[in-house]
């Protein structure tokens, strides 16, 4: 909806005269899909709540710009009959092909300190009511983000129904690829699904996020990385070619970061999979990121303390082992005795030579 709802902005702004599906040409759905490649979303105001904003994106990645063309694409073929459309505008518009960067995931220590944080402003809570708003928001993406690894969306749009505390777990349908999840509450998630109830208003978990995703989904970001900035997580990397920073850690690192603690802890891949719908090539990469990690440890480990030479057999250990099997087979009192003696001499000069070493060191 979004995506169309903009196409139709561009259209009414620099066309007007554009009025019917059929009116649309190839060459303004092509002029529309460059200027989101220049300079972004083509309505940067946002309306939310009788106030406006207006959108500080001025560049999409090439994920984001795919997902227009995917989806007015689509809003062009479903209608194409209806509409007595003979061509689909969009239809030679190719999508953009970008090596995608990796998300990386939280940290344990950037966890914890995102988890103190929230914790610290509940006990001494803000005073302004935005700053009330993005602390429920917060609170909100990540106590359910990090406990289920839901998407976005699924974490905003969550229902009381979707709940099932008799079996403490959460039976879901994905949005995005419709499977279906069932996933166990854990402590943490238990209590704090349990305050939610008792300020229950509607059918959503968090209503205030809820609605904020369905009017300005934009602000649900802007919001949890103000949060990363706020306590230093750096959240955006440069890379090579590309002349801005691109984000490494967001709102979706979350569901990384959820594979990943499943990973250390050896939960097995087939039932995380079955937790957080299919895991795509990168959330794979990173639930196995502990194992390549500790295997590298191991190595490393391996050549500092290993001997880097074959074990060859020591005659000092040989005489060793000869003497104590001799011990081992004595039956004779007199020559224990004598053994022992010699034992004890031998602790004896060994504790006068430390001695003398001592006094030599403090001459």
């Amino acid at each position: 909806k979004a995506c169309w709802s903009d196409f139709v902005y561009f259209l009414q702004e620099k066309y007007p005269d554009c009025t019917n599906m059929r009116d649309v040409r190839a060459s303004m759905a092509q002029e529309y899909i460059s200027l989101l490649k220049v300079s972004g979303k083509f309505n940067k105001s946002i309306s939310y709540k009788g106030r406006t904003y207006q959108n500080r994106v001025t560049q999409l990645s090439a994920s984001s710009i795919n997902e227009y063309i995917i989806h007015i694409k689509q809003v062009f073929r479903v209608l194409s009959k209806s509409a007595g459309l003979l061509e689909n505008p969009l239809e030679d518009i190719k999508k953009i092909t970008s090596k995608r960067k990796k998300r990386d995931v939280f940290e344990i220590h950037e966890l914890e300190r995102i988890d103190s944080y929230i914790k610290q402003l509940k006990i001494d809570p803000p005073i302004f009511k935005k700053d009330k708003l993005n602390l429920l928001v917060n609170e909100a993406l990540f106590v359910i983000g990090i406990n289920t690894g839901l998407r976005k969306g699924d974490i905003c749009m969550l229902k009381w129904t979707n709940v099932n505390f008799h079996k403490t777990a959460i039976n879901l349908e994905l949005s995005k690829t419709k499977e279906n999840v069932f996933i166990p509450i854990s402590a943490v998630l238990h209590e704090f699904l349990k305050m939610k109830l008792k300020v229950q208003t509607n059918e959503f978990v968090t209503p205030e996020l809820a609605e904020m995703y369905q009017s300005n989904p934009d602000g649900i970001s802007y919001r949890f990385k103000k949060l990363l900035r706020e306590l230093n997580i750096e959240s955006v990397k440069e890379y090579e070619g590309r002349s801005r920073k691109v984000s490494c850690k967001d709102i979706h690192s979350l569901r990384h970061t959820f594979c990943y603690l499943h990973g250390i802890q050896g939960t097995p891949l087939i039932t995380v999979q079955s937790m957080v719908g299919h895991l795509d090539e990168k959330m794979t990469e990173s639930y196995m990121m502990h194992q390549t990690e500790e295997l590298k440890r191991d190595a490393i480990e391996k050549l500092a303390f290993g001997s880097l030479t074959p074990n060859l057999p020591s005659p000092l250990e040989d005489r060793k082992a000869q003497i104590i099997s001799k011990i081992k087979s004595c039956d004779s009192a007199e020559t224990i005795e004598m053994m022992e003696k010699i034992l004890q001499n031998s602790e004896n000069m060994e504790s006068i030579s430390e001695e003398e070493n001592q006094f030599r060191f403090k001459l």
